[in-house]
């Protein structure tokens, strides 16, 4: 069994490597989107476990693991990310992966998600389960929540995500999510579109 982990954080990757340890398991590593892909396409790989997303490169995790099914059908794929917004959980699922995980999960869960997903299982956290429930409830595009508000008229100003991030003292990545859910509830394929909407129904 032929497992290979990619991640761009070697600290983190270290401890991957621990949590799926087993005697029987040959282990690789690869510290780039793009090592992971020269080993998938030099060897034979089983079982791909991948980060999402990787500093300085456009090839992110999940494309990682389509091209390794694509290689071979039987590998079996998992994702372990920070990232929890709606549109990347989305494009992590469409990608087939048979496991997805957020970072903060431990070894234990780690390991049992492995062993789910060799057993032909599907894997996915509790918290990536209630993501991907509240992603299939029927759409309510006329409802956007206080913040959602604030966003939507902040963006309609002019301002930049970095500078709403400022003005309502959250982080960027809070915004990115808030704005994700936003465009999900309107259907918008970008925040031009998005806008565009939001005007259009006069919920700005």
């Amino acid at each position: 069994m032929h497992i290979l982990l990619t991640d761009d954080h070697p600290v983190f990757l270290d401890g991957l490597k621990k949590s799926v340890y087993n005697k029987d398991f040959e282990i690789s590593t690869a510290i780039s989107a793009k090592l992971a892909i020269d080993i998938i396409n030099t060897q034979n790989v089983d079982c791909v476990i991948s980060d999402y997303s990787f500093r300085d490169e456009t090839t992110n995790g999940a494309m990682i693991c389509k091209f390794a099914k694509a290689k071979n059908c039987n590998c079996k794929t998992m994702v372990i990310t920070n990232w929890n917004s709606y549109d990347i959980i989305d494009e992590i699922v469409n990608a087939t992966v048979d496991g997805l995980l957020l970072k903060d999960s431990n070894a234990k869960e780690i390991r049992t998600a492995l062993d789910y997903i060799l057993q032909g299982e599907k894997y996915y956290s509790l918290e990536i389960s209630k993501i991907i429930a509240r992603m299939q409830e029927p759409k309510n595009e006329a409802i956007l929540s206080p913040t959602e508000l604030e966003i939507a008229k902040l963006l309609q100003k002019g301002s930049s995500q970095k500078e709403i991030a400022g003005i309502l003292c959250r982080s960027l990545r809070s915004i990115e999510a808030h704005l994700s859910n936003m465009r999900l509830k309107l259907n918008a394929k970008n925040t031009s579109v998005l806008l565009q909407k939001l005007i259009e129904k006069k919920l700005i």
